[in-house]
C-alpha cells in the first residue's frame, strides 16, 4: 500500500514494500493549497505558498544564546519531549552530586545547537562534501529526539528493563526513541510541519537512522543517505556531541 510520498528516485527500489512502523511514514498533507479564481479563459489555479516562522531562540547555560530552526521549537512543545524536563541526565548521581541535577532536556536542546554548528563547520570549510539545508536540518532534529526514548533516571532505567526481560536482553532508549518519534509526529499532526520544512520520507529516514547510531531493525544498511554522504552518520556516532557540552 503506498504511504503517499515518494522517496528519492535513487532510493525508490529500496523503499518498496516497506512495511516496518519503524521506517513507514504516515501521509503527508500538503501544505500548498490550491485556490481558484474566474477569468475570461476560464477557471486559473494559482499555489498559494505557506511560509514558516523564524527561527526561535533559546539561553542554553554552556552555549549561552542559541537558535533552532522553527520544526525545532514545534517539537520541543510536544509533551513527548517536554517530559524530558524531568528525566535526569546522569540517573541517581544527583542523589550523592547535589548540582549534577541538569536533565535530559536541556541536554538533548543542546546536542541539536551542536550538531547544525558542526555540519555547517563541514558545509562552509569542505563544500566538496555537498552538505545541504535538507542535511543539516535533519541531525539537528536527530539531535534534538536522539534521548526522547529515555526512561525514569536514563540509563538506570535499560538495566531495570533488562533485568525483567519485558522486552528481552537487548532493551535500548535509541530503539525506543525512534517508535517515539514515529508517535511524536503522528500524535501532535507534525507530518504538515515536516513537509513545509523541506523533509521527505527520504529524510525521516535519515533522521531515524541517525538517533539509532546503525540501520534500522529489519534492514542490513543505511538506506537514508546515498553512500557518498554515510560520514553525515559520523557527526553522532565520532563526534558525539552528546558528550561535547561536559567538556566546556
Amino acid at each position: 500500500m503506498s504511504n503517499g510520498l515518494t522517496p528519492r528516485p535513487s532510493h525508490r527500489k529500496k523503499l518498496e514494500g516497506v512495511e516496518s512502523p519503524l521506517v513507514t511514514a504516515k501521509r503527508m498533507k500538503p501544505v500548498l493549497s490550491l485556490t481558484s479564481s474566474d477569468s475570461d479563459e476560464g477557471m486559473e489555479r494559482s499555489l498559494v505558498s505557506v511560509t514558516l516562522p523564524p527561527p526561535k531562540t533559546f539561553h542554553d547555560m554552556v552555549h549561552q544564546n542559541i537558535e533552532l530552526p522553527y520544526i525545532c521549537y514545534k517539537i520541543i512543545n510536544t509533551p513527548q519531549f517536554s517530559r524530558l524536563r524531568n528525566l535526569k541526565q546522569l540517573g541517581v548521581c544527583y542523589f550523592v552530586y547535589p548540582s549534577a541535577s541538569h536533565n535530559r532536556f536541556e541536554h538533548c536542546i543542546g546536542t541539536a545547537y551542536l550538531a547544525g554548528k558542526y555540519c555547517r563547520t563541514l558545509q562552509r570549510n569542505q563544500p566538496e562534501l555537498l552538505i545541504d539545508t535538507n542535511d543539516i536540518l535533519c541531525l539537528e532534529i536527530a539531535g534534538l529526539c536522539h534521548d526522547i526514548g529515555h526512561g525514569p533516571f536514563s540509563h538506570l532505567w535499560e538495566n531495570f528493563m533488562e533485568r525483567c526481560a519485558l522486552f528481552g536482553n537487548k532493551y535500548s532508549h535509541e530503539e525506543i526513541s525512534i517508535q517515539m518519534f514515529d508517535f511524536m509526529i503522528e500524535d501532535n499532526k507534525l507530518w504538515e510541519l515536516f513537509e513545509l520544512s523541506g523533509l521527505d520520507q527520504q529524510d525521516i529516514i535519515f533522521i531515524k537512522e541517525a538517533i539509532f547510531g546503525r540501520p534500522l531493525p529489519g534492514y542490513t544498511k543505511l538506506i537514508g543517505r546515498e553512500p557518498q554522504k554515510y560520514f553525515l552518520y559520523q557527526v553522532n556516532t565520532i563526534l558525539s556531541y552528546g558528550q561535547c557540552p561536559y567538556l566546556n
